[in-house]
């Protein structure tokens, strides 16, 4: 071989190598798997209220499965959806233990509640309350509540049921029916 010719063979094995290598490798397939996001939500830069009486923090709020899966600083994590609270405050549902709902099955949706961040209700207070509690909350298995409901039985409610309007202090019988109507609505709910 002549030597000027010498370097172009070089460079021709060289690139006859690198052309089979990416002729090979591109017949190989690849495949490229795709991670599912560690969480459905979430909510970023939220001013947080856990509800325990602590300070407020600056952090984020991952669910997952309809779940709150992580709460904290945290780095932003792949997600299917994200929210920007934009520094506002997120707290937990905050529960009304004074709530005369006893009409509620007309709202089940409770928008008036939601609206304001309740997110659970007691009713029956101040004495006053269905004493059929089983039936009460069964009206909702036909048109859920979008809250959570918890509900008192009302001292006034059971006596008046046991023995009317008298002023009076019940017979021994007046006060076992109140026993029962009491046993039977803590059964029930």
């Amino acid at each position: 071989m002549q030597a000027g010719f010498r370097p172009f063979h070089k460079i021709m094995k060289t690139l006859s190598f690198l052309l089979s290598a990416v002729m090979i490798l591109s017949a190989t397939p690849v495949t490229f798997t795709q991670t599912a996001p560690d969480y459905d939500l979430v909510i970023v830069n939220a001013r947080i209220i856990d509800g325990t009486g602590n300070p407020w923090f600056r952090g984020s709020i991952a669910i997952k499965d309809g779940r709150i899966s992580r709460v904290g600083r945290f780095e932003n994590r792949q997600a299917k959806n994200v929210i920007d609270a934009k520094n506002q405050i997120v707290a937990p549902g905050f529960i009304d233990v004074h709530a005369h709902t006893e009409d509620i099955f007309d709202q089940p949706t409770a928008e008036n509640f939601v609206r304001m961040g309740v997110t659970s209700l007691v009713t029956g207070n101040c004495g006053g309350s269905t004493t059929e509690v089983g039936e009460f909350l069964g009206r909702f298995k036909e048109k859920p509540l979008t809250v959570n409901l918890a509900t008192l039985i009302g001292h006034n409610s059971v006596r008046s049921k046991a023995m009317g309007l008298d002023n009076r202090a019940p017979t021994s019988e007046e006060q076992q029916k109140m026993n029962a109507i009491v046993e039977q609505a803590m059964r029930d709910g």
